[in-house]
């Protein structure tokens, strides 16, 4: 070979290899930068959302709660803005799910139906309250806070599954929580969030149209779905935010009022307990009821005191 030629060829070789050696470490740092930052904006959030969380009156709150909105997504904005590079797809999961692309950059793993349909229930739910907020559009039928355990009702509604009764979509903003790293023996690190919330008790008082206590529905644990960690599912998620739904039976054809009292507790890493009760009156919608004369499947007698029946007394 010409001496010549030898010698552009080396240059060529080691000047590409130089080229691929500074913009693999200039991605590395870029894509450090960038997460360091979605860390910083997150973190914003949470210093400001403390004060949101608390506002006690509904209409403030809606406002201050989509104002919090604006000012997240413009800085999410003005983020990706400054790294053009980095993937500002917030739906990009929703590729995975619909199998367009394969979980994590790998190979497509077959997965069973259910576990495909549920998934996608998380992911909706998320997606659902995500654009609320991005187009400041959040608007809960009720709201109350507590302890700084912020409950949001996001709607109540009769059940789109076919079946008869009504669904309580709701939000919790504030739970304690904390993120677990775990190294493995081969050296890599799994990380999972850890969220300290739990529904322990959920009560519904049925009143006729006489403002008498006509029947009462308990309800025990968790909602049907929930989501603590909403950034799973969409990555540019509000931090600290816990999304669920419950699915209701039927009430009573003669119910027209309910009262709806929910309880809910978080634990800090240091082990402290931090309980949010709430409490609120609702009017019953025709389509949430049973027809008249129609039997409530699965209900109890139990005696009560007068003055429990007529509102008067707690129990």
């Amino acid at each position: 070979m010409n001496p010549m030629i030898r010698l552009v060829a080396l240059c060529a070789v080691f000047g590409g290899g130089a080229y691929y050696s500074f913009t693999t470490i200039h991605n590395l740092k870029t894509d450090k930068a960038n997460a360091a930052e979605l860390a910083s904006i997150h973190q914003e959030w949470l210093e400001r959302a403390n004060w949101v969380n608390d506002v006690p009156e509904a209409e403030k709150y809606k406002d201050e709660r989509n104002g919090l909105a604006k000012w997240y997504f413009d800085t999410l904005q003005d983020h990706y803005n400054r790294f053009p590079g980095a993937d500002r797809n917030y739906y990009r999961e929703e590729d995975e799910l619909s199998g367009k692309a394969p979980a994590g950059g790998g190979k497509k793993k077959k997965a069973k139906a259910e576990d495909v349909e549920l998934k996608k229930q998380y992911y909706d739910l998320v997606k659902t309250t995500f654009n609320a907020l991005k187009d400041r559009a959040y608007n809960p039928v009720y709201t109350a806070t507590s302890n700084s355990l912020r409950l949001d009702l996001l709607k109540i509604a009769k059940r789109t599954d076919g079946q008869k009764g009504f669904r309580i979509d709701l939000v919790l903003w504030g739970a304690q929580r904390q993120m677990q790293r775990d190294r493995q023996a081969s050296g890599e690190t799994i990380s999972k969030m850890n969220t300290a919330a739990s529904f322990s008790g959920m009560n519904i008082k049925l009143f006729d149209e006489k403002g008498k206590v006509a029947a009462e529905m308990p309800v025990a644990g968790d909602p049907e779905i929930k989501v603590d960690y909403p950034e799973r599912w969409i990555a540019e998620f509000p931090p600290q935010a816990v999304i669920g739904y419950y699915n209701l039976p039927p009430v009573p054809s003669n119910a027209q009022k309910m009262e709806l009292t929910m309880t809910v507790s978080s634990r800090s890493p240091n082990g402290a307990d931090i309980s949010g009760n709430y409490k609120w009156e609702i009017q019953v919608e025709n389509d949430w009821k049973l027809a008249p004369g129609e039997t409530w499947e699965g209900a109890t007698t139990e005696e009560r005191s007068k003055d429990y029946i007529d509102g008067k007394a707690e129990n």
